[in-house]
Formats: C-alpha cells, structure tokens, sequence
C-alpha cells in the first residue's frame, strides 16, 4: 500500500479543504507530522482510515462526529484519497451522513452518505471500468486489495498510541480479544462449536438409545406380566422366555384333553337332534299334503284365467298400433303448424313490401308450390343486378382509395416543402465546420511541436529532483573524501614527526663506546636518548604515504563526479526552464489536450465533406419529389371527381331494386329462402292428409278384431292382458310339483316305522355339549394367549438384543467424541489446557514475539527479547498467551509491567512492528509499503531515541514510508519532510515543511 494523495473537507478539526501530497512528503521515506496537542494530527489518520473503511479507529467511531463544527454550511464534508492498493492507483471519495442546516427556511435536513471509487490505471479483471459506488462493494474491494481487515488495518499500519502497551501488560483474555480481531481464528471457533455441537448430538442419540432399550424392556416385561428389569440382561431375559414356554406347554396340553371330550359330547348330540329331525319332518309332509288338497279350486281358476290373458294378445297388437297413427297424425299436424310458423317469420323479419297473404292460400298444397315458384322467378330476375352491386362496391371502396393516396400525396408535398425549407441552413453549418476541420488539420503540426517540447521540458523538470539529490549525494561524497584525504595526510606528517621525534634514539642505538658521534664527533655518550614506547620506521611512513595517495585519488574522483554531477543539474535545470514537475505535467496535458482537440476535429474532415456533399444531394433530390408530387396531386383530383359521378349515377338504380332490403343481394336470399318455407308448408299439407287416412283403417281394425275374441270393449280386454301370465302358470305347476313331491318324501324309507308323536331329550344334550365346548374353548383360549404372549415376548426380546446391539457404537462413539471435545476445549486430557482457538492464537503470538525481538534487540542495544510463556495461569486458568521480557543484562526473565515508560514505548514499538511482520504475511505476502506510528517518542532518552531513529531508517530503507505522529521538538530537527498542523480557535489547517 502507498499512499500518493489526501484531500479532506470540513473533516474532523479542519473547517475548510486541506490538501497533503503524500508523494512529495514522502520522497525521503520518513516524514514527520507535528504540531500542539489536539490540533489534529491523528485526524489526519483519521481521514486515512475514513477513506479506505468508512469507520475511524477507537471509540472516536462511536462519537459519529466526523464533521468539523465550525464548518461553513456550504463546505461539504468529505474526504478523498489516491492510493496503490494492490498493485492498482485508486481514488476513493467518501462523505459521512450528518445533519446541515436547510437552504431554505429554519431546522436541518439529513445529509446522505455516499462513496466512490474510481481506477486510476487498469482496471482488475472482472472488475467495472466506471469504477465502484455501493458502500458493501468498496469496502470488499479495498480488503481485497489490502489482504486485510479495518482492525488489521488499525492495529498493523496506524500504530496507535497506548495500544500496544496495553497489550504488552494485558492479561491473556484482553490479549487474545485482540488477537482475534487481528487473525482469522473464527474456523478454528467454529471447528470448536461444531465439535460441542456434534458432543451435544452424540449425547443425545446415547439417550435416545437408552431411553429406546429402557422401552422395549418395559414393553417385554408387560407381554411377560411381570415387572420391568432396573437394568435388563441376557440372563434376566432367558429366565423371562423359559418360564414362558413352560407355561404354554402346560396350556396346550389341558387344551387338548378339553377338545377331545367336546367331541364326544357332539357326537351324542348329533344322534339325538337326528332322530327328532325325522320326526319332525314326518308331521310337516302330512301337513303340507293336506294344504294342497284343500287349494285345488283355486288353482282351476287360475287355469281359466291364463286363458283368458293368452286369448287378447292380438287385440292388444292391434289397438297399439291405432295409437301409434294417432300418435303420427298428432306429430303430422304439429309439424304443418311449425311449418306455417316459420313462414310468417320470415315474412315478418323481412321489411319487404311484396309480402303474401298466406290466408288465401288455405292448406292446398297446389297453390303454395305456386306461390314459391313466382318467389323463384323473382329471385332470378335479380342475378343480373348482383354483379351491377358488386362493382358498385369496387368502384366505392377504388373511390376511397383514391382519395387517402389523394391525401398522403398532399401531406408529402407539405413534408417535402418542411426539408426543403431546413436544408440551407444544414448546408451552411456544414460549410462552417469543414472550414473549422481543414484548419485544425492545419494547426495540428504546430500543436504537436509544441507537445514534443513541453515533454521535453517535462523529462527535464522530472529529473530535476533525482540530480539534485545525486549532487547532493556527490558533494557529501566529495567532502567525505576530503575528510578522508586530509586524515591520512595528518597521520602521514604525525608519523613524519614521531619520526624525527625518535630519530635521536635511533642514533643513539648505533652509538658503541669509543666511537665517535656522527653529530657531535665525540667519543663520549654520557646520555645517549632512550627509544620511544612506539618506533617509527621508514616502511610505516611509506604505508601512510600510499594511504594518503590513495585517499588524494579517491577525493579527485568524488570532486569530479560532483561537478559531473552539478553539470548535469544545472542541464537539466535549463532544459526545464525553472518549471517545477507538476507545472511542468500540468504544461503537458494542456498541450496534449490540444493536439487531441485538434485531432478529433480534424479527423472529422472527410465525414464533413460527406456530410456536405450529401446534404447538397438531399436538396437536389427534395425538389425533384416537390414536383413529381405536384404532379400526382393534380391526377388524383381528376380521379376522384371520376369515380363519384360513376358511383353515384349507379346508386339510384340499386336502390329501387333492392327494395327495402340492405343490399340485392340480401333481397334475392330472402325470395329465395321464402320459396323454400312455402315448399315446405305444402309438404306439411300432404303429409296430414296421409296421416287422417292411416288413423281410420286402424280404428276398423281394432273395433273387428273385439267381435272375434268375445271381449266387450278394449277394457276388458286390456284387464286380461294386465294379468301376470308367468306367475299364474307358476303356481299351477307349483301345486302339481309339489303335491308329487310331498308323496314321493312320505314314501322315504327313513320315516318307515316313526310315529310322528315320539318326543327325543335334545335338550339335555345340547348342555352336556355346550358345557364340555365351553371348556374346550377356554383352554384352548388360555394356551393360544400364552402362546401370543411367548411370541410378542420373543419379539421384543429379539429388538431388544437388536436395540442393545445398535448402542454399542453409539455409545463408543459418545465417549471418543467427548474425550476429543474435552481435548479442544482445553479440559480433559490436554496438558496444556489451552483450547483450539488459543493454541493457534499462540502459535500466532510465538510468530509475533519472534519478529518482534529482532527489532526489540536492535532497540535495545542487545539487552531486551520477548519471550512466549504458554504455561497455565494462576488458579488453573489456561495459559499460553503469556508474553514477558528477557533481560540480557542480568539473564531473568521478568514481566513486561515492570518496564518503565521508555522501554515499554521501545517494546512496544518492535511488538507493533512484529505484528504488522505477520499479519502482512498472513494477508498473502502483501508490501505494506506505508506505515504510520503516532506518539510515544517523548519518553526515550537520546540513545534510545537514536536506536529507534535507527529502526526507522531500516524501515524506509527496505522501502517503506514511515511517518511519524509527534509533537516533540527533538524529532522536527531529525526529520525534516514535515506536515505542520497548525490549530487556531476557529479552524486547524495543514502546511508541508521541507519540500
């Protein structure tokens, strides 16, 4: 991440539109913001913050009161920053929602919220080129090109003041809230959950199993009669099934000595109901004999009147058949009267003067077929006058033709006269604008030198700053060589006088006794000087002269490379014009905006041309179409009076012969349609008179037909042939069936030698019967409930091994997934009795300490490393977020509380390092290129000031922006890139120091 540019509007502390170029703050990778307390420093991250995530860090999101109080109504509150996010320039505006005063009137109306985001140079795949402006949309894009969340963010990149000392002295439950927030442990917590959860699950499918065996056991002991088992086995059910089975054994046995004495007691009441059957059954055939004897008269009647019934069937045919002609004459006549309906309906439908007078007709079938043969012949003599109809029509329906072409002709001579009246005009803004292209096209040349040179000069103003700070660099390289050279020339001339110094001594140790002196000449040394602690020879002063050699070459080639360098700037500088790089771009886009004006209106050219050239075309040809449309305007004029004078000569004619018919046509059906109704009233007419004659011959019929038979009148008659037939001869052959039979039984052998008043004991018999039966029964019922009772125990018995078998995995599974549960949750068999949140929370913290330390040990000068404790806490709590200082002085380890405030800032700041270490590791190696700590400074000493100054420089040096929150003067002299904060009682406003 790198930020380039923040612009913020009534925002926080500031009332008016303050704008920061980062980039240019930025240049030297460590800048300072700085100014009184609660100016509005942090505002500024504040504003950072806003702009990426719509939310502020700490409780200053709670307040909500992100607009500055003192801003002007009409000074919108927002915020706009231009940053790199993922690899892609983004700019990103957001306003908050708050209230402002109304335009017009008393009172506030809400102002609503709103956020963009807009791609600066490519757009991501798959993203919208117009850019993003739904607040759930930005905020997924920023933390997809982040790799991080708003508290990831606010813990790892705005190092906020205190924070990091609270978590160095916190205990492990507020340690482990944070670390929550700064890592994803939530899959871990749901693996937790879902593992209680499955615990949960597994307990209750225990219970269900043995509630499940608890019921079936109880539902045994009920089939058994006995009482349930507390805890039911294999032994207590064997026991349960043998004494069953005896018992039924028993049952079954008793049964059948009980069915065997019901069959004896049956067989003797068999014999005994037997013989008072016959009995019986003698007396009913004597009976029934001398019934019959006694109906014979009756049945000589019934023969007499069957006689009777078969005698009128033919009268019966006959009179049937005389009220079926009644029935057709009836029908016949019916339909002369719907017939005659019909005509006079159609007759008075029609509104036809030529109507008949049908009452003259009477019912002569003659006359009405005269009648519909004068209708025919009238209808005939239409059919010329149908087809005179018919092109009337087409002469009418022409007319109307005629006249709507009439009409759409005169509407486009109007049409065309509109054109015709717009097209000078269109030509002479066409001409304008080909005038315009042909001298864009012609100062297109010019506009493009003049681009080619403000690039050059952009180039120029853009390398300006990169030479100066190699001159820079140059001219403290070239004093470092002189510095350098003058040091080996001073140790030179210290080793030349060291020299000389001891060049006495040197003497001296070639002096013998008796030699002369080569200074003096004397023979005598009473003193000779004693060498120095450290000789000179000539080889050191040889080895200091080549240094100093070395050093001279080395400092002329640093002083020509800055003058190589200084010519090089005062070139470039030149060539730039004195513009400044952003006057400079700002030169060539106003240039490049030119050429591209230029360009578009002069590649219109052509198309103008066209344009033109086809306009000219449209007015030619709009003339052409004025006349040709005069012309068929006349024309139809003539037409139409044509075929109105045709139409209406033929008109009258029609008329008359239609009569008062809609059409002749219509007139000719109705003549026709009459002929057909008179045709058919005369077919009526024939057909009564056929019906009359049917209706007599059958009366004759009937009346002969009474004499014949002997019957008096069709009542009599129609009595007879009422008679059930079948049943009469049904009882007479009854009678003679029956009273053979009745002979033919009482000749039975069975009844010979029975006396019809014998009486048979059936009754005693049938108690011995019934109560040996009701004995069998109860044993037999006895054994088949015990047997039941065996089968719904066995039953049972067999789900309860099956119940006691499908448990046992259930319960095994129970009690792994319970010792594993325990397990996680830190209780149980686990050692450490940290859960499985808090040991990956650990394994976090133990990769934070780890890259905390290297940059604590810088620090610290060697002295302090943090160390991971993940032993239990007091009272058996669970540990393993323990975190505490080694002292490198003394070798204990103690607890961070007992730093003081500058070694706990020292801690805190490599703690807070660390953790931005790992956690962009974890948002997939993602550069957090910007990084922004905020106070704390004030409490280190100089030399820990310089070691964290230090630490800083590392930082910026592996390419990263650091600023830094402070207002301690002692930092304003260190870093000179400056954001001064400046704070009065009605605004705060922002000044860059340093540029």
């Amino acid at each position: 991440m790198r930020l380039h540019e923040l612009e913020l509007s009534a925002f926080g502390p500031f009332a008016g539109t303050e704008t920061v170029d980062l980039d240019a703050v930025s240049a030297d990778g460590l800048f300072l913001i700085h100014g009184d307390t609660g100016a509005g420093k942090t505002s500024l991250l504040d504003a950072v913050a806003y702009a990426l995530f719509g939310r502020v860090p700490g409780p200053r999101n709670e307040a909500r009161r992100l607009r500055c109080d003192r801003a002007p109504a009409d000074v919108v509150t927002q915020v706009r920053l231009v940053a790199t996010l993922g690899g892609h320039r983004v700019e990103i505006i957001r306003r908050p929602e708050y209230l402002r005063p109304k335009a017009r009137g008393s009172g506030s109306t809400l102002q609503r919220g709103k956020v963009s985001l807009r791609w600066l140079d490519r757009t991501p795949a798959g993203a919208r080129p117009e850019g993003l402006t739904r607040v759930d949309e930005v905020g997924d894009a920023v933390i997809d090109l982040l790799g991080m969340s708003a508290d990831q963010f606010f813990q790892v990149v705005l190092l906020p003041q205190g924070e990091f000392a609270r978590f160095l002295r916190a205990d492990t439950a507020e340690r482990g809230d944070l670390l929550e927030r700064l890592f994803d442990t939530q899959r871990f917590g749901r693996i937790e959950d879902w593992f209680a959860q499955t615990r949960r699950v597994a307990g209750q499918r225990l219970r269900e199993c043995d509630d499940h065996i608890r019921e079936i056991a109880a539902r045994v002991a009920e089939a058994a009669r006995v009482e349930a088992a507390p805890e039911p086995d294999d032994r207590w059910l064997a026991g349960l099934r043998d004494r069953l089975a005896d018992r039924a054994e028993l049952a079954r046995e008793a049964a059948q000595d009980a069915a065997r004495q019901r069959e004896v007691s049956a067989a003797v009441l068999r014999a005994a109901t037997q013989r008072a059957a016959r009995t019986a059954r003698l007396a009913e055939l004597r009976r029934r004999l001398v019934d019959l004897e006694r109906r014979a008269p009756e049945i000589e009647q019934d023969r007499r009147r069957l006689d009777a019934h078969t005698r009128a069937g033919p009268v019966v045919a006959a009179a049937r058949a005389q009220q079926a002609a009644g029935e057709v004459r009836a029908d016949r006549r019916q339909q002369r009267v719907a017939a005659g309906r019909r005509l006079h309906a159609l007759a008075e439908a029609a509104a036809d003067p030529d109507r008949l007078d049908l009452g003259l007709l009477a019912d002569d079938p003659v006359a009405i077929r005269a009648a519909a043969g004068v209708d025919r012949d009238r209808a005939g003599a239409l059919i010329p006058l149908v087809g005179e109809a018919q092109e009337q029509q087409r002469d009418q329906a022409a007319l109307a033709a005629a006249r709507r072409r009439h009409h759409r002709d005169e509407n486009a001579a109007v049409d065309v006269e509109q054109r015709l009246a717009a097209l000078p005009p269109r030509l002479a803004e066409l001409d304008r604008r080909v005038d315009l292209a042909r001298s864009a096209r012609d100062r297109l040349p010019a506009a493009q030198a003049e681009l080619a040179a403000a690039e050059q000069i952009r180039e120029a103003a853009v390398a300006v700053p990169e030479l100066a700070e190699r001159r820079r660099r140059a001219e403290a390289a070239a004093v470092a060589a002189t510095d350098r050279h003058q040091v080996a020339v001073d140790e030179r001339q210290a080793l030349v006088q060291r020299r000389i110094d001891g060049m006495a001594a040197e003497l001296a140790g070639t002096l013998s006794a008796g030699d002369g002196c080569p200074v003096c000449g004397s023979v005598e040394h009473p003193s000779p000087a004693r060498p120095l602690a450290a000789p000179v020879d000539a080889g050191l002063i040889e080895a200091a002269q080549v240094r100093e050699w070395r050093a001279a070459a080395d400092r002329d080639s640093a002083t020509g490379r800055r003058w190589e360098a200084q010519n090089e700037l005062a070139v470039a500088q030149e060539r730039a014009c004195g513009r400044l790089a952003e006057a400079a771009e700002a030169q060539v886009r106003t240039h490049r905006a030119t050429v591209d004006r230029q360009t578009r209106i002069a590649a219109n050219l052509d198309a103008l041309v066209g344009l033109r050239e086809a306009a000219a075309k449209s007015l030619f040809e709009q003339e052409l179409r004025r006349d040709e449309l005069g012309t068929l305007v006349a024309l139809g004029a003539a037409e139409i009076a044509s075929l109105a004078a045709r139409v209406d000569q033929r008109a009258a004619r029609l008329r008359s012969a239609r009569g008062a018919h809609p059409s002749i046509r219509q007139r000719r059906e109705y003549l026709l349609a009459r002929a057909a109704a008179l045709d058919a009233v005369a077919q009526a007419c024939a057909a009564v008179t056929d019906a009359d004659a049917q209706d007599e011959r059958a009366r004759a019929t009937v009346t002969r037909l009474l004499a014949d038979f002997g019957f008096g009148d069709l009542a009599e008659v129609t009595a007879a042939a009422d008679l059930d037939a079948p049943r009469l001869a049904e009882r007479i052959r009854t009678a003679e069936v029956d009273a053979a039979a009745l002979r033919a039984q009482l000749a039975d052998p069975e009844l010979a030698g029975l006396d019809e008043s014998d009486r048979v004991d059936v009754a005693a018999a049938e108690a011995a019967a019934a109560a040996d039966a009701r004995r069998a029964q109860a044993a037999q019922q006895q054994a088949l409930v015990l047997d039941d009772r065996f089968r719904q125990v066995a039953t049972a018995a067999h789900r309860l091994v099956a119940a006691w078998r499908a448990a046992a995995p259930v319960r095994a599974q129970e009690r792994q997934v319970a010792v594993l549960t325990e397990v996680l949750l830190g209780r149980g068999e686990n050692a450490l009795g940290m859960t499985l949140r808090t040991y990956v929370l650990a394994h976090r913290l133990a990769q934070v300490a780890q890259a905390a330390t290297d940059r604590l040990a810088r620090m610290s000068a060697g002295r302090y490393s943090f160390v991971h404790r993940t032993d239990r806490e007091s009272r058996g709590r669970a540990g393993g977020l323990g975190l505490e200082i080694m002292d490198g002085w003394s070798g204990l380890v103690r607890p961070a509380k007992t730093l003081s405030g500058g070694e706990s800032f020292l801690a805190s700041l490599a703690l807070a390092l660390g953790l931005a270490d790992v956690v962009a590791a974890e948002a997939g190696g993602r550069q957090l290129d910007t990084l922004f700590i905020d106070e704390g400074f004030g409490s280190l000493d100089p030399d820990a000031l310089d070691l964290v100054m230090a630490t800083m420089d590392e930082l910026r040096a592996g390419g990263r922006v650091v600023g830094v929150v402070s207002h301690l003067d002692e930092l304003r002299l260190r870093i000179p890139r400056q954001i001064r904060v400046d704070r009065t009682p009605q605004r705060s406003t922002l000044a860059v120091v340093g540029q």
